[in-house]
């Protein structure tokens, strides 16, 4: 649903994510869990690095017509 309606909002139909801030409904808020927060740092360090060497690739795609 947050993808729908982030596309929503690109393509005009809500004016911003403020708008359709009201369409959504919480039904759980997921807390992580502080025993893994080392596995996140290294999970997350793994994911900045494929980020950064996919990056450029994805702005030369972009330019690809």
């Amino acid at each position: 649903m947050g993808a729908a309606l982030t596309v929503a909002v690109g393509m005009g139909v809500y004016p911003n994510m403020d708008a359709v801030d009201d369409l959504i409904e919480i039904s759980r808020v997921v807390e992580p869990r502080q025993e893994c927060q080392g596995r996140y740092q290294d999970l997350y360090h793994e994911y900045h690095e494929v980020y950064a060497a996919l990056a450029p690739i994805y702005r030369r795609l972009h330019k690809v017509r």
